[in-house]
């Protein structure tokens, strides 16, 4: 028997001496991690798989990395010519489901990887339809119907084949729900008018906002194949230091769902980019918000 330190929550325990070189013995992360951590274990092992290139449609936790679903969608793309009626299509369906499970637009990944979004459509509205309000309304309420509930601006964007600018026309998805008649009290504007995804965000935009901190909100501060991850608020100190502020949406031992656990892989994922990148990170942390 050997005491031994998990090398996540630095919990000791005592263990036999096999178990422990079993735990380790691993070709890609040599840490030992207790029962309660395995899981941080195995997200790890997912990233550094990832980042050699070793991770396959076969692997659990393949099509977390958006990377390797950019991949598939070209793939798709250059075997059919076209993503018209893809969810009609067993691949087509799949990918198209996980773009959505992931809150990735379909549109924009098709531009960001280099295809004419209008010509991968057998069907597409003319330029004008939608210079009509009542046009973008009536298709709207369809989705409405069919969804029994507003939609959020992801699957507007995605079944109607339009940009952002359309909403913007009409002063964006906020003001279109309002004129709808769709108020939802679970909308959490801040006092700046913007769209929080959660209760903790919203706390926060609501703290610097009291507070008087000057902020921007979804930054891109990566690069390369990163470049669509944003931070949830940037501060620009007065001596030039930019601080980026992650609000956590899941505590990071959290493993009771597979959304949490796709969650914590790119929120580890993300804490080693601002690492690399060497900038000052502030954490807040899920349990905070309920003491």
């Amino acid at each position: 028997m050997v005491n031994v330190k998990c090398d996540y929550c630095r919990e000791e325990k005592e263990i036999a001496y096999r178990e422990y070189i079993k735990n380790i013995n691993n070709e890609y992360i040599n840490k030992y991690a207790c029962k309660n951590c395995i899981h941080l274990k195995k997200q790890e092992i997912l990233i550094k798989k990832q980042k050699l290139g070793l991770l396959t449609k076969k692997d659990k936790g393949y099509w977390i990395f958006r990377e390797n679903r950019l991949i598939e969608l070209k793939l798709y793309i250059e075997k059919y010519k076209t993503i018209s009626c893809m969810q009609k299509n067993k691949e087509g369906a799949l990918i198209y489901s996980l773009f959505d499970q992931y809150d990735d637009n379909l549109k924009n990944a098709c531009i960001e990887l280099g295809y004419n979004y209008s010509s991968l459509l057998k069907f597409q509205r003319e330029e004008t339809y939608y210079n009509n309000y009542d046009n973008l309304k009536n298709d709207i309420t369809e989705i409405i119907n069919e969804l029994e509930r507003f939609p959020k601006q992801r699957e507007i964007l995605n079944r109607l084949h339009i940009s952002n600018n359309v909403l913007l026309k009409y002063g964006g998805i906020n003001n279109i729900k309002l004129d709808m008649n769709y108020n939802d009290e679970n909308d959490l504007i801040d006092d700046r008018g913007f769209f929080n995804r959660s209760i903790c965000e919203y706390m926060t935009a609501q703290y610097f906002i009291a507070n008087n901190v000057p902020y921007l909100r979804e930054q891109h501060p990566f690069i390369n194949k990163y470049k669509n991850y944003r931070s949830d608020f940037t501060l620009q100190l007065f001596d030039g230091r930019i601080i980026q502020v992650e609000v956590w949406g899941y505590s990071k031992s959290d493993n009771s769902s597979k959304r949490a656990i796709s969650y914590n892989i790119k929120r580890k994922l993300k804490e080693n980019l601002y690492n690399e990148y060497n900038y000052i990170l502030i954490g807040i942390n899920y349990e905070i918000f309920y003491k």
